[in-house]
């Protein structure tokens, strides 16, 4: 589980797994929630979370009540799904980790059934941002494989897709460690460096995990040469 990397990892890992996890939790939710969400908010008290979670409960209530009258509704899933997600979010911001991971299961969930009942319409980059939703659930919960299986997916229908290849790097770096991040992080850093502000975080990113792996190495030449 993510959260227990966080707090096995060295200090210099510790801060990107940090960054990872926010990432993670808002890379993909989409201005759904920036604009919907009941008073959502960084900086807020530990009171003020507990509220929000309690409106979270009641939206995803009123949510599954309409979704009675229309189980395969694909907007009304992919609704509760989103509610799932912001609500694992600020319970792990509530330091509640014992509940995180039913919220995630549900993202799970609600995501593959939206996706059993995609509309025709639907193309093939809103499917690859779904996958990645589901690759970042499955990442949260511990599931590596349906993480990694999730990814491809997503990669396969929007190889393009630069938020999905962004987390995609995010997962490499925790599950396979820094030479395939960084591997993956420079595709990353080539597949947006025509946009500044992306490219200003790939370049980031991509220095960071080169600076781990410089570390990394270093420190297995010197057991080497102290063996």
């Amino acid at each position: 589980m993510v959260i227990q990397k966080i707090r096995n990892t060295t200090k210099n890992q510790k801060t990107l797994l940090t960054v990872m996890v926010v990432v993670l939790i808002f890379g993909l939710l989409g201005s759904y929630f920036i604009w919907q969400s009941p008073d959502f908010g960084t900086g807020v008290s530990p009171e003020q979370i507990e509220d929000q979670l309690a409106a979270y409960d009641d939206s995803i209530a009123k949510a599954k009540e309409k979704l009675a009258k229309n189980p395969d509704d694909y907007s009304i899933l992919v609704e509760i799904a989103s509610l799932y997600q912001a609500q694992g979010e600020l319970l792990t911001a509530a330091e509640r980790y014992n509940e995180v991971p039913t919220s995630y299961a549900n993202v799970i969930e609600y995501y593959d059934r939206a996706l059993a009942n995609k509309p025709a319409e639907l193309n093939a980059a809103a499917e690859a941002d779904i996958y990645g939703k589901i690759a970042n659930a499955n990442w949260v919960i511990g599931y590596d494989e349906g993480a990694d299986a999730a990814f491809d997916k997503a990669l396969e229908l929007d190889p393009t897709n630069w938020s999905v290849n962004y987390l995609h790097v995010m997962f490499l770096f925790a599950s396979d460690g820094v030479d395939a991040a960084l591997d993956a992080a420079k595709a990353y850093q080539a597949l947006v460096k025509d946009d500044a502000d992306l490219s200003k975080n790939a370049d980031a990113l991509v220095n960071q995990i080169q600076q781990m792996k410089d570390k990394e190495s270093k420190s297995q030449d010197s057991e080497q040469e102290n063996q």
